[in-house]
C-alpha cells in the first residue's frame, strides 16, 4: 500500500491549482471530482464527519469539541467506508475491480484534496500515519474577497434559475438557502481563513511528512517550487514536463486585492493580527 497525498489549506488559495497539477503528473485525485478538483467520496465523508460535530465549513467552532467517543466511533466508520463498494465513487469502476474496492490496497500515487482536511487531518493521519501533507496558504485578504465574490455570484445565479422558472413558488420555498451567509462578510472571512491557516500549521511538526507553499511565492517561481512539492511526495518528473504543467500560471493573481482600494483600507484594520504578521509580515 502507498500512504495518500492530503491536500490542505483554506478554501481559495490555491488548493485547486496545486491538485490539478499534481493531477497532470500522474497523481491519482479521483474518479468523480467537483468543479474544484475535490474527489466527491472524500467531499462528503469530510462534511458528513463536521454535520455530526454539528459544524459547517463555514462555521467549524463546534469541531474543537470532539472527543474520544467521537474519533472512536468516526474512525470505525469511515474505515468501513474506506473498504467498501462506496470507493468506487473515488475509483471508478476500473480501479475498484482491481483493488477489491479498497482503498487500504492501493499501490499508486494517489491522495485527494478538500480544504476541509485541514479540520478533520488528525482523523486522516489516523488511519494514514505515514500520509504526505501538502500545506498551501494564501493572503488573506485575496482570499475573503474570493470567497465573497463566489458568494455573490452563487446567489445572483440561483436567483435568476428561481425568477426564470414556471415554478417560481415551490423552487423558492425548496430552495430558500444559500452558500454561506457569513463569507459575504470580508471581516468573518478573514476570521475563518485564520482558523483554517492556524489548524493546518499545527502538523508542521510531522517533520518528512509535512509541505508548506506559499501560494504568492508559487505564482512568482511555480517550477522551482512545484519541483519541491514533486520531491516531497517522491515523484519522478522530468523538468520539460513540469515547465509545461506550469505555463498557464496567471502571475498577476498574486496579491490581487491591491488593485481595489476598498480591500487595502480593510485590509489596514485587520494586518496586525499575529497569523498575518506571521505570514506576511
Amino acid at each position: 500500500m502507498k500512504q495518500p497525498i492530503i491536500i490542505i489549506g483554506m478554501h481559495r488559495s490555491g488548493t485547486t491549482l496545486l491538485t490539478k497539477q499534481l493531477a497532470q503528473l500522474g497523481v491519482f485525485v479521483g474518479d468523480k471530482t467537483e468543479i474544484n478538483k475535490e474527489a466527491l467520496f472524500f467531499y462528503r465523508l469530510n462534511r458528513w464527519l463536521l454535520s455530526k460535530a454539528n459544524a459547517t465549513w463555514d462555521n467549524p467552532y463546534n469541531y474543537q469539541f470532539i472527543d474520544e467517543y467521537y474519533k472512536t466511533h468516526a474512525l470505525r466508520i469511515l474505515k468501513k467506508q474506506l473498504s467498501s463498494y462506496r470507493t468506487k465513487q473515488y475509483l471508478g469502476n476500473k480501479l475498484a475491480l482491481k483493488y477489491r474496492a479498497n482503498l487500504f490496497n492501493l499501490d499508486v500515487d494517489w491522495g485527494w484534496k478538500d480544504p476541509i482536511n485541514s479540520l478533520t487531518l488528525d482523523l486522516w493521519l489516523d488511519l494514514f500515519p505515514q500520509a504526505k501533507i501538502l500545506h498551501i496558504y494564501r493572503h488573506p485578504m485575496d482570499v475573503a474577497a474570493s470567497l465573497r465574490t463566489r458568494e455573490l455570484k452563487i446567489q445572483r445565479v440561483k436567483n435568476e434559475q428561481i425568477l426564470n422558472s414556471k415554478a417560481y413558488k415551490s423552487i423558492l420555498e425548496k430552495d430558500f438557502r444559500t452558500h454561506s451567509f457569513r463569507v459575504k462578510h470580508l471581516k468573518e472571512g478573514v476570521k475563518l481563513w485564520e482558523i483554517y491557516v492556524e489548524e493546518a500549521l499545527k502538523f508542521r511538526k510531522l517533520e518528512g511528512q509535512y509541505h508548506e507553499v506559499c501560494y504568492e511565492d508559487y505564482l512568482e517561481n511555480p517550477v522551482r517550487l512545484l519541483e519541491q512539492v514533486v520531491e516531497f511526495v517522491g515523484l519522478e518528473v522530468e523538468k520539460p514536463k513540469l515547465q509545461k504543467v506550469c505555463e498557464q500560471i496567471n502571475a498577476s493573481r498574486k496579491f490581487a486585492y491591491r488593485k481595489k482600494e476598498e480591500l487595502v483600507a480593510f485590509y489596514e484594520t485587520v494586518k496586525n493580527t499575529p497569523l498575518i504578521k506571521e505570514l506576511y509580515g
